[in-house]
């Protein structure tokens, strides 16, 4: 079924509508976790679609079990309309409100099962009920949660209060896929796991913004990839959680035809890499190792920050007296001229630890906080200041700059947490870590979402094994 909703409409509450084919794989899977779960399919259960759109997902519920209680939100009164017309809302055990679910929590009768396609939209238009419960998903010392307003991460934190407030239940959403990985994502991560004992992750990618492989495609006419949750509370507060994902690629139409044909119990789940119980997990990251670090400098034009030499810049920048300049990472093997009065985030307070004014030779590690699977390389060595996007322009493959030593050349990496002695062999061991390709295949999803963590290794009388001189991508 296709409505013609106004273009601004569209943009202001993200509605996309969901293929049937999608929409019939979250509905039989709800069902076959409601039976593996509890022991009773839909038909027991009390089904919410708190977006209900053309009704597509009360539709395949329909399909699944005729007997099936629906109540379903629309916050557009011509979509309701069109979606009671589509699916007879007259008979028993249908109801269609006309309004937001978000402006509150429903009392229902019986295992609450949550399912649907909620709005995409970078800044809600509806804050709603969920405003304050929101928080739980914001990480403590990020200071840019934009990405947190999002109105399907606020439907996500709605189901799970739904759930908990009833005890147990079910969650079925379909959404943009960047929660799965996203830094900023990190706590509301956690909280889902604390909420439910099992999460069922299929990451259907297809994003334009971060391009993954050659010839995958989005089922959806938008640019962020999807993805679909199904999350289950079997009752009481979840002592652990079983975290499960598969990813499905290629062309929309195969896809689509995949999930035609499959649903939760044929789908070949592997282990959540982010697991709390994996070993990654409990390894210490650049950022508990590194004393001092930043995100390298961001000019906001390079026409004007950066030069081929030093001549170039002074000639172009009179005031910039040549003790000023100096030499910067502009990418891998492109060194160019620039100063800190050229950027408007010049990084000073770590990028002066690279200057060859220094009491010693400068040296830093250089990597990636998240990014795409196709950005390399995503760590290098350098001796000098870096631009942030030396690594990639990538919207979000930021580099960060983690020195050896501070400008009055003492240490700034703690060896001891890596179970060494001696902080140039501790950074050492870093670099070979991260060039790898066995510790990268092993990490990859890991990789993409959060500094690197670095194992430990075992100590002997003079210090740790297997450690001799810096090694790996370089660009100096």
């Amino acid at each position: 079924m296709s409505l013609a909703i106004p273009a601004d409409v569209r943009r202001l509450r993200g509605v996309w509508f969901t293929p049937p084919d999608l929409a019939g794989y979250l509905v039989r899977s709800a069902d076959a976790l409601a039976q593996e779960a509890f022991g009773v399919g839909l038909e027991a259960c009390h089904v919410i679609e708190p977006a209900l759109g053309d009704g597509i997902f009360a539709a395949e519920v329909l399909k699944v079990t005729p007997r099936a209680r629906i109540l379903g939100y629309e916050i557009l009164p011509d979509v309701a309309a069109a979606a009671r017309t589509r699916l007879s809302a007259g008979r028993g055990g249908l109801d269609i409100c006309v309004g937001s679910a978000l402006q509150g929590f429903p009392a229902v009768s019986g295992i609450p099962v949550i399912v649907g396609n909620p709005p995409w939209r970078g800044h809600s238009a509806d804050p709603g009920a969920i405003a304050g419960l929101l928080r739980d998903y914001y990480p403590m010392g990020e200071r840019n949660t934009k990405w947190l307003q999002d109105d399907y991460v606020r439907f996500f934190r709605w189901a799970q209060e739904v759930v908990i407030r009833h005890g147990r239940g079910i969650v079925g959403l379909v959404t943009n896929h960047s929660w799965l990985r996203g830094v900023i994502h990190g706590r509301m991560r956690e909280a889902l796991r604390s909420a439910f004992d099992g999460i069922f992750l299929l990451d259907l990618h297809g994003s334009t913004l971060r391009p993954e492989r050659e010839g995958d495609e989005n089922v959806f006419p938008v640019r962020p990839g999807a993805a679909i949750a199904l999350l289950v509370r079997r009752g009481g507060t979840p002592a652990t959680c079983d975290v499960r994902r598969f990813d499905l690629w290629g062309s929309r139409a195969e896809k689509l035809a995949w999930l035609a044909a499959h649903d939760l119990r044929t789908t070949p789940w592997v282990p959540d890499a982010e697991a709390p119980e994996s070993p990654y997990r409990s390894w210490p990251a650049l950022t508990d190792l590194f004393g001092a670090w930043s995100i390298g400098m961001v000019s906001g034009r390079d026409a004007k920050a950066y030069y081929r030499t030093r001549e170039a810049l002074l000639a172009e920048h009179p005031a910039i007296s040549p003790e000023e300049s100096f030499e910067a990472l502009y990418r891998p093997g492109d060194r160019r001229w620039t100063a800190f009065a050229l950027h408007t985030r010049p990084r000073y307070a770590v990028m002066r630890h690279l200057l060859p004014t220094c009491a010693v030779s400068p040296l830093a590690l250089v990597a990636l906080r998240q990014g795409g699977p196709r950005v390399s390389p995503r760590f290098l060595v350098t001796d000098r200041p870096i631009d942030n996007c030396v690594l990639s322009t990538e919207s979000t493959a930021r580099a960060y700059a983690f020195p050896l030593r501070l400008a009055d050349g003492t240490f700034n990496l703690d060896p001891a947490k890596l179970g060494f002695d001696d902080p140039e062999r501790a950074f050492d061991h870093v670099i070979r870590t991260l060039a790898d390709r066995d510790y990268q295949a092993a990490n990859r999803d890991a990789l993409l979402s959060g500094f690197p963590r670095i194992p430990p290794v075992v100590t002997g009388p003079t210090g740790a094994t297997g450690a001799t001189g810096p090694t790996g991508p370089t660009g100096a």
